[in-house]
C-alpha cells in the first residue's frame, strides 16, 4: 500500500514539490507522524486518491490548528467526484476532533479547483502567495484558504498601512485598530524556510533580544533568489512601524491567518519589487487569481 501511495505522489506532484514524499522512508515518516491523519480511495485494487491533514499539538486559547494537505487524485481517475468525496470525508474526520478549530490550506492557484472546493464548504480567502511553489522549470502561485467556524475573538492592534488593514479585516470582523502602541508583547518575526521547498531562510529575528528589523536586514532578504516569506505577528510591540517599514521596502502583506501565535494571527509579507500592480500584469496568473488580488487590495 505504501508503494502505491508513493507512486501516486510521484506521478501527480511536480518533481519540485515534496521530494521527500516520493521516497519510502519519507512516506513512512509521514504516515507514522502522530500529528498527521489521512484517507485514501482504492479503485480496482489501486490507490487513486489521497487526502490528509496535520493537527498541531500546541493549542492557543483552546483552538486546534489544522492544516489540510496532500489532496491528490490520479490523472486517470479525475472527473469522478473523488476530490469532493475526499474533501468531505477529511472534514468530517476533523469535525469529530471536537472543540474550536482553525482549519487552513495552501491551494494551487491553477487550476482553481481546490480553491472553489473549499469556498463551497465555507472557507474564506486569507491571501495569495506569489511563486510560492517553484522548481527549476515551474513556478506556481498559492491561495490561502481558511475556515474559522464560530470563532469570535476581538483583537486590538495598532493602525497600519492601508494594504495591511484591508487584509486583516477580511474574514475577521473582530479586528479593531488603535492609535497607541500595543502592550509589551514580544513575538518572533520570522524569515522562514520550508524544507519541502528548499532553502528559504535568512535568519530569525527576536525583538526581545534587541535585534532590530531595519533596511540593512531587509536588503539581505531581497538578495535571496528563492521565495522568502516574512512572518509577523500583528500584536508585536511597535507593529505599525514594522508594517510601514516592510511596505516601504516593497514587502507587501499577501496573506493573513488569524488566531495563530497566541491568538493574534500571522501576517506573511513577500518582496514584490513591482508592487501589487506588478502581480496584475503577470499573464501567468489566472483571471480568477487576478480577481482575487483585486479583491484583497481593492
Amino acid at each position: 500500500m505504501i508503494g502505491q501511495i508513493i507512486e501516486l505522489f510521484a506521478a501527480n506532484y511536480g518533481k519540485y514539490h515534496y521530494e521527500r514524499l516520493r521516497t519510502y522512508d519519507g512516506m513512512v515518516s509521514l504516515i507514522r507522524n502522530t500529528q498527521f491523519d489521512c484517507v485514501f480511495i482504492i479503485e480496482e485494487g489501486k490507490v487513486c486518491g489521497f487526502a490528509g491533514y496535520y493537527v498541531k499539538t500546541e493549542l492557543y486559547y483552546g483552538i486546534k490548528e489544522i492544516l489540510l494537505a496532500h489532496l491528490l487524485i490520479d490523472i486517470n481517475s479525475r472527473g469522478k467526484g473523488y476530490g469532493n468525496l475526499l474533501e468531505d470525508i477529511r472534514l468530517k474526520m476533523i469535525q469529530k476532533l471536537g472543540g474550536d478549530k482553525l482549519i487552513y490550506a495552501s491551494c494551487v492557484e491553477k487550476p482553481y479547483n481546490s480553491v472553489k472546493m473549499k469556498q463551497h464548504r465555507g472557507f474564506f480567502t486569507g491571501g495569495f502567495r506569489y511563486h510560492y511553489r517553484h522548481g527549476k522549470y515551474t513556478r506556481e502561485n498559492a491561495v490561502i484558504m481558511i475556515y474559522t467556524g464560530n470563532l469570535q475573538q476581538e483583537i486590538f492592534i495598532e493602525t497600519s498601512h492601508v494594504f495591511t488593514e484591508r487584509l486583516l479585516k477580511i474574514g475577521n470582523s473582530k479586528v479593531k485598530f488603535k492609535e497607541c502602541e500595543s502592550d509589551d508583547r514580544k513575538h518572533l518575526i520570522e524569515i522562514e524556510e520550508n524544507e519541502q521547498l528548499g532553502r528559504r531562510i535568512c535568519h530569525v529575528l527576536n525583538l526581545s533580544e534587541g535585534i532590530v528589523l531595519d533596511e540593512k536586514c531587509l536588503n539581505k532578504v531581497k538578495s535571496e533568489e528563492d521565495y522568502v516569506g516574512v512572518y509577523v505577528c500583528p500584536s508585536i510591540d511597535g507593529f505599525k512601524h514594522i508594517d510601514n517599514l516592510l511596505v516601504s521596502n516593497s514587502f507587501f502583506p499577501l496573506s493573513y491567518i488569524p488566531y495563530l501565535k497566541g491568538g493574534y494571527g500571522i501576517l506573511e509579507y513577500q518582496y514584490l519589487p513591482d508592487g501589487i500592480l506588478g502581480l496584475l500584469k503577470d499573464e501567468e496568473i489566472s483571471q480568477a487569481g487576478r480577481e482575487l488580488i483585486k479583491y484583497l487590495y481593492e
